[in-house]
């Protein structure tokens, strides 16, 4: 839990300052393609590395969309 954390606190400026740039849409949606592209990489991996590529992957983009979801809840 403590690395969520320091991952949220790292990433939560500067994934504000890209989502007022181009925008909360734009970034959801870029997130949501993302998310699945590392999903299918772990779904189709052929090794250790590629699956934890993919997760890595996924798991970042996961981070993505739950920040943008939550600055959409906020501006409700």
């Amino acid at each position: 839990m403590p690395s969520f954390k320091i991952i949220f606190a790292t990433f939560t400026i500067p994934l504000s300052r890209l989502a007022d740039i181009y925008g909360k849409k734009k970034l959801l949606i870029i997130a949501f393609l993302l998310f699945g592209i590392g999903s299918l990489l772990s779904g189709l991996s052929n090794g250790f590395y590629q699956l934890i590529g993919g997760r890595i992957i996924a798991s970042f983009c996961w981070f993505i969309l739950n920040f943008i979801i939550l600055l959409f809840v906020n501006t409700l």
